[in-house]
């Protein structure tokens, strides 16, 4: 995930010439752009996150802690009272992920091989592996009534001609370690997009206190922007691409002074 950032950065600045930019990220695209969103690449002035996962401040999770030990009856009585009804749907969404979708990443990030090869021999191994990952992450309405069934098969098909799959799997490898890690303080203004039917949806209480940074330190920002949608899943590119590019707009347009 560094070295993408720092090709990306190189993309950026020395290949296109801009002296300013900003950067949007969801899923792995979100741990990239904490990358750029570091003191080490000042041409990058802002991030936009439409997903980032964060822990809870040390009091919330002393309360999320204490509270499993009580009675279901008030340990649900409880969050009612800390957190929003969003806040609690995006809770029960990545627990049950958590639960339920989480074989991939295991196998994925210790033996990508052993699974790669094999899938990368069928396209109906692939269709199987990958299109399960849009199915359960893609908002259902969305889903049924777009043409995101043909984008799936096209993506599946560059897999299997291409014969790219095994190596697909390998930055999870790669990056295994990033993942037990503390996740980096972003030292740039940071915008936030909130789909329903992601994963990972940390409070933005949580994502604001990971990267506040401390008084005497110079990494640390402020979110500047934060739009919860409708509609949407994981993949708001994919989904609903005009509201992702109307958040950036929005945010861009909010802090044009960064860019000077």
């Amino acid at each position: 995930m560094k070295d993408n950032a720092r090709i990306l950065n190189t993309l950026m600045t020395t290949t296109l010439g801009y002296s300013s930019y900003m950067a949007q990220g969801g899923d792995w695209g979100s741990l990239i752009t904490n990358f750029l969103g570091t003191l080490d690449y000042p041409a990058c002035k802002m991030v936009h996150l439409s997903g980032q996962i964060s822990p809870p401040p040390p009091l919330s999770m002393l309360g999320l802690g204490l509270s499993l030990l009580l009675p279901n009856f008030l340990r649900m009585w409880l969050l009612r009272k800390v957190y929003s009804e969003h806040e609690r749907n995006d809770f029960s969404r990545s627990w049950d992920f958590l639960k339920t979708g989480m074989g991939y990443h295991v196998q994925q990030t210790t033996r990508p091989f052993t699974i790669g090869y094999a899938i990368n021999d069928s396209p109906l191994a692939i269709l199987a592996w990958v299109g399960e990952k849009y199915r359960e992450l893609v908002d259902p309405e969305i889903y049924t009534k777009s043409s995101i069934k043909k984008d799936i098969l096209t993506t599946i098909t560059l897999y299997y001609l291409t014969g790219s799959f095994a190596t697909s799997a390998i930055p999870y490898k790669e990056n295994a370690s990033q993942f037990s890690e503390p996740p980096l303080v972003i030292s740039k203004p940071y915008g936030l997009s909130r789909f329903p039917y992601d994963i990972f949806v940390m409070p933005v209480s949580w994502i604001r206190s990971a990267h506040r940074g401390w008084p005497w330190s110079k990494e640390g920002s402020e979110c500047v922007f934060v739009r919860r949608h409708e509609r949407g899943g994981h993949f708001p590119g994919l989904e609903v691409p005009e509201e992702l590019a109307n958040d950036l707009r929005a945010m861009a347009e909010q802090n044009r002074a960064w860019f000077r």
